[in-house]
């Protein structure tokens, strides 16, 4: 592949070819036109010269053709034409009577012609009206007399060799200054082609490396900057340089709500804001791509106080409001700082290192920085890990996920009521992960259609083996109403594992009810066609959770376990506590209170006439081949009751959180 500089060699050599071209065929071209148009010119002068002595023959000598033949001209009469034809600069001349054939006439010529101009004027009347060497032209005119009639004719040589001298000198001039004006007139051509070609390599350049919208640098400048400053840095010119990324929080919004126009507006005005700061503050910014830019700070020592301090200055400028058609558009930045060589020693580690920290503040609400940590990477690297993990699992769930099951008891005898359903992970080492980590990434990568599924079907297909007095508790997502598909695989889940629809609740929180309502409500009421219960879980604790229980008609409700642990220290908790109870009672709505860990908060919530019980007290999650045993006890403590023998709540309890 040929380069860039041997392409414009190759242009060059062929530019200065092609011109040597030309010129070459203008020279010949031209200097054989204009030998033509001498030789014309020089004919006819010598043409005018001998038709206008022919005229004066005819006039003043027409005797001499009436003696012509019969003797001899007198010598006066030859030195008279001679004279004559030397008037009229002819050199030399044949004299024809119209009788006589061309053969027999004499030559007559000046006295002064010596041997060479003799044979020179033979040769030329050899060719009549061809040009002769040295300028000598030959002519051939008609004689008439006075009426017109032709009477002879002459034949003469005029020497034009003064007048073909001064032609050629002048013709020379000509085409040399033609030549010289034509050369000039290439060179400023071919200047003004070099000018205009650097103009618009550098206008080329500077698009290149020059961002339309914001004006600010873009990529492809940020990359040579950076390469040059690190370079600047390993060669001790700078002790070190700092890279900012930063992107703005909302301009996502501000397309969606007021346009792309509003959204380059809001761009170009915080360009230029930044471009100010960084020209008061001797950096380097740039922007990447849409709504990401990049800051470059290489002063002497940029340490963490000085990076800081920029920051700070574009956190401000951005909060600044921008107006748009008498709108004020307010914004927000998210930056990550790294810095080179203490943090990062290559360029692709640096942006990696900044990059992520710009999504760290993002992630922490944005409006904010974060510098650089190793243990905010590590963090990082270990959720990306965990997604990965989580995307594989999504594909194959029952290699990765496991369902554990947590007792519910009635609080007034503690039977076995059911199992609230709590989903467990496992990485490809068998190492288990907390569902407070795995559960919010699952959600954020929607992946809960899938996990959904696959719990309610496991779920469902482990009840439909327990005896038909219990139930069987299933957590739902606000995820899975996104895409409409709850209800299908609900009814898919029950169909397959012919549980009675009795048997199954569906936890909600108030969260998923603060969703768009039309479309949870809709899908619930599905659900409930199918015969599922709707149980609302950790009542209490939202913003306004007694609204729903007259929007939608609950089966149950879940009392959340932080008034339970606040019910020992906190008489404000339990009076709380006790006017859920109260109103749950007065909704005729069963009540299941959560986190019950101690006797005494069995005790306390069993003389509210709480319904049902969950929490380590009665026994912690269990995976389903433990479920079996806690059932068989149950049963076996229920026969003892029946036959009238004494059983022991406490001891009930003990065994069941032994499990």
């Amino acid at each position: 592949m040929i380069s860039q500089p041997a392409r414009r060699f190759r242009f060059w050599q062929l530019m200065v070819a092609g011109a040597a071209f030309v010129l070459s065929i203008f020279l010949l071209s031209g200097t054989n036109y204009a030998r033509q148009g001498i030789e014309h010119i020089v004919r006819m002068v010598a043409t005018s010269r001998v038709e206008d002595w022919a005229t004066h023959l005819s006039e003043k000598h027409g005797h001499i053709f009436r003696q012509f033949g019969k003797r001899p001209l007198p010598d006066a009469e030859v030195a008279e034409l001679r004279r004559e034809a030397e008037i009229y600069g002819i050199e030399a001349f044949r004299i024809y009577s119209r009788s006589e054939p061309l053969g027999k006439v004499r030559l007559y010529a000046r006295n002064t012609f010596d041997d060479a101009h003799r044979r020179m004027a033979i040769a030329a009347f050899s060719q009549v009206k061809g040009a002769a060497s040295d300028g000598a032209v030959t002519v051939r005119a008609p004689l008439r007399d006075a009426s017109g009639h032709a009477i002879g004719s002459i034949v003469a040589m005029v020497d034009q060799k003064r007048l073909h001298h001064e032609l050629t000198q002048a013709m020379q001039h000509i085409l040399v200054s033609a030549v010289l004006a034509l050369f000039i007139i290439l060179l400023v051509a071919l200047f003004l082609f070099r000018r205009l070609q650097s103009d618009a390599q550098l206008r080329i350049s500077h698009a290149r490396e020059v961002d339309e919208l914001t004006g600010l640098p873009n990529q492809a400048a940020f990359d040579s900057a950076i390469e040059m400053l690190m370079r600047n840095v390993r060669q001790g010119g700078n002790r070190a340089l700092a890279c900012l990324i930063f992107g703005i929080d909302d301009l996502g919004r501000i397309t969606c709500a007021e346009g792309h126009e509003a959204a380059s507006h809001v761009l170009r005005t915080l360009a230029g804001r930044f471009a100010r700061l960084a020209h008061e503050g001797k950096a380097q910014i740039f922007r990447l791509e849409r709504d990401d830019f990049a800051v470059l700070l290489s002063a002497p020592f940029p340490g963490r106080h000085e990076a800081r301090t920029f920051a700070d200055g574009l956190l401000k400028e951005a909060q600044r409001p921008v107006y748009w058609r008498g709108k004020s558009l307010l914004q927000t930045l998210s930056i990550g700082i790294s810095f080179h060589p203490e943090q990062a020693a290559t360029r692709s580690e640096l942006m990696r290192q900044a990059t992520l920290m710009r999504q760290a503040a993002r992630d922490a609400g944005g409006n904010t920085m974060r510098l650089y940590s190793a243990e905010m990477d590590r963090d990082y690297h270990e959720m990306a890990s965990l997604e990965r993990l989580l995307r594989k699992a999504a594909r194959n769930c029952a290699s990765y996920f496991s369902l554990h099951y947590q007792p519910i008891v009635r609080l007034e005898d503690e039977r076995l009521h059911g199992f609230e359903v709590l989903l467990r992970m496992d990485d490809d080492d068998g190492n288990p992960i907390s569902p407070a980590q795995f559960i919010p990434v699952a959600e954020r990568l929607n992946l809960m259609d899938e996990i959904g599924a696959f719990v309610l079907a496991e779920a469902c297909a482990t009840a439909a083996q327990w005896p038909a007095h219990l139930h069987v508790s299933v957590n739902l997502s606000p995820l899975q109403f996104r895409s409409g598909k709850l209800p299908a695989s609900v009814w898919q889940a029950l169909e397959t594992s012919g549980l009675h629809p009795r048997r199954l609740e569906l936890e909600v929180t108030e969260s998923i009810m603060m969703q768009e309502w039309d479309m949870v409500h809709a899908q619930l009421e599905e659900v409930r066609k199918c015969g599922a219960r709707i149980v609302l879980d950790d009542f209490g604790t939202g913003y306004s959770s007694m609204s729903y229980l007259w929007k939608f008609n609950f089966d149950k409700l879940k009392i959340d376990r932080s008034f339970t642990q606040a019910t020992s220290t906190c008489e404000e908790a339990r009076s709380i506590l006790r006017s859920l109870v109260i109103m749950a009672r007065s909704l005729k709505l069963p009540v299941v209170v959560e986190g019950i860990e101690t006797a005494e908060q069995a005790a306390f919530l069993r003389k509210f006439r709480c319904d049902f019980g969950q929490g380590y007290y009665f026994g912690k999650p269990m995976p389903a081949t433990d479920v079996a045993a806690l059932i068989m006890r149950d049963w076996q403590q229920r026969r003892a009751r029946e036959a009238g023998e004494h059983v022991d709540a406490t001891d009930i309890a003990r065994q069941s959180a032994a499990l």
